[in-house]
């Protein structure tokens, strides 16, 4: 039987569970918590989770790890800023070696590192750099060097050097990375004139950069003038490296590059490239490209030809002939061929006809060897012994009209051991006794001549192969030019010409070389 409580007791309250100040149970919120931390670092863990991406928040765009950031000061102190240091002065794979030919892949290389690392954007961009005109305009210095000069530089690094901000580090980084992208000599050099790339004992890189190029380029009005002439010289350098389309199409694009970081930026290149290309050995890549100029002609100034473009169908065509093999590559054309057989042969019967003359002459010396006043020496005066006054009597010729013979005597001279009638005698240019029709020496001078008349008509071949290379002089492409019997290769080399169209490589607006 249940016993039941007295009267005035009142039944036993049940008390509650301590709460915290949201009402929930303690021992609840502190095990909540423990398991919502574990899931966000296994979000961020696996890249992906809903909850701990929305929990970081966007991602923010970037190309490179240094453009990510590239307004936030470096923490050396962690190991990502360790990483970055690393990154940004790890050198060039090949050193620069302070030579002319070398500077366009430096500065690209350097373009490349610098916009890697993030060098030319945000507040640590040390690449654009303001000139003193006014207004101030904004300079890349890798692509407009020549317009920049040392003292403008300097203003600009004057205005982060002292700060502690990204400009600062990214001038010290470049500083190293350039000085480490050197080879010896070179290094040497630039250390050397430390002074002119560092202020108070630091050195920076922009100034570095700029000193580097100074010193493989004297950048003065000179250099101008020295690029322009390099321009104007190309086609003769077409010759120089034996029609070597490679060592051409560097040349040309090491001079434009250079002229257009001084700020000459109107070339025409097509004008130098068609120049070249027609003085370039092998006969059908000649033929190639005058076709290529008078596509260009026709469609002026309606074309869309480049010189990137026109040294993109050019380097194709190249490659086409050489790879067959390297005698194909500057071997002459038929007609040329024909051309050198003729001139041999010319040059052949031209030897022959001197060797006539010579032998001629040997008899004619041998004729009149046997007496020292009868040398043999066309319209000349024959040296005679004797009295002065003799020598001119018999030297003076009959002035026109007078008779071409006369009587000379004991009377005219005392020389003269009686009256005779001499004859003027227009081969010893002198009074003689004999008439000109019989006098030896004007014979073997007939003779020779009449010899020379016969090897006139062989000749004729000689002037035939005159007449052959004045027509090869005309304007007339069909005649400058070989013929155009090279089906495969031109195929191939207009199936290269539409895909470039296609890919729009060479146009103006379109990525070019």
């Amino acid at each position: 039987m249940n016993q039941q409580p007295p009267a005035n007791q009142q039944p036993p309250v049940q008390q509650p569970a301590q709460q915290n100040p949201q009402g929930q149970p303690q021992a609840m919120d502190a095990q909540t918590l423990l398991q919502s931390l574990v899931n966000s670092f296994q979000a961020i863990a696996q890249g992906g989770a809903q909850g701990g991406a929305q929990a970081a928040g966007p991602v923010p765009f970037a190309l490179t790890p240094g453009q990510a950031d590239a307004d936030d000061v470096i923490d050396f102190r962690t190991s990502v800023g360790m990483k970055r240091y690393e990154k940004a002065v790890k050198p060039l794979a090949k050193l620069f070696d302070h030579q002319l030919g070398r500077t366009v892949n430096f500065s690209t290389d350097v373009k490349a590192h610098a916009t890697a690392m993030g060098w030319d954007r945000g507040q640590g961009n040390i690449i654009s750099i303001p000139d003193s005109k006014t207004p101030p305009v904004l300079r890349n210095l890798i692509d407009e060097y020549g317009m920049l000069t040392l003292e403008e530089i300097k203003a600009h690094v004057e205005t982060y050097r002292n700060l502690n901000n990204r400009q600062a580090q990214n001038a010290a980084h470049m500083c190293t990375f350039l000085l480490d992208s050197l080879d010896t000599h070179t290094r040497e050099a630039m250390t050397s004139s430390s002074k002119e790339w560092s202020i108070d004992g630091k050195g920076y890189g922009p100034l570095l950069y700029k000193v580097i190029i100074n010193k493989t380029i004297v950048d003065n009005h000179h250099t101008t003038t020295y690029l322009e002439d390099r321009l104007e010289g190309l086609p003769n350098f077409m010759v120089e490296v034996d029609s070597n389309i490679d060592k051409f199409h560097q040349e040309y694009r090491e001079v434009t590059s250079l002229l257009e970081g001084r700020g000459k930026t109107d070339v025409d290149g097509l004008k130098y490239l068609w120049r070249s290309y027609a003085l370039c050995k092998d006969p059908k890549f000649r033929a190639y490209m005058e076709r290529k100029k008078e596509e260009y002609d026709d469609s002026y100034p309606n074309t869309t030809l480049t010189p990137d473009r026109l040294i993109l169908m050019a380097q194709n065509k190249y490659t086409l002939r050489t790879r067959a093999g390297a005698n194909v590559w500057g071997s002459k054309s038929n007609e040329e061929e024909r051309i050198v057989a003729l001139a041999a042969e010319v040059e052949a019967l031209k030897a022959e006809a001197l060797k006539g003359d010579l032998k001629l002459a040997d008899n004619i010396a041998q004729t009149y060897g046997r007496n020292s006043s009868n040398t043999i020496t066309k319209n000349k005066p024959q040296k005679l012994r004797g009295d002065p006054a003799f020598e001119k009597l018999k030297r003076t010729p009959p002035k026109e009209g007078e008779p071409v013979q006369k009587y000379f005597g004991p009377q005219d001279h005392r020389l003269f051991k009686a009256k005779k009638l001499y004859h003027w005698c227009p081969y010893h240019m002198l009074w003689t006794l004999h008439t000109p029709g019989n006098c030896e020496k004007g014979k073997m001078m007939d003779k020779l001549r009449q010899q020379k008349k016969k090897q006139g008509g062989d000749m004729q071949r000689y002037r035939a192969y005159q007449a052959f290379m004045s027509f090869l002089s005309d304007d007339d492409p069909e005649n400058c030019f070989t013929s155009f019997d090279e089906p495969d290769e031109d195929a191939e080399a207009e199936a290269f010409e539409a895909e470039i169209d296609e890919e729009g490589y060479g146009t103006e607006g379109s990525n070019t070389l």
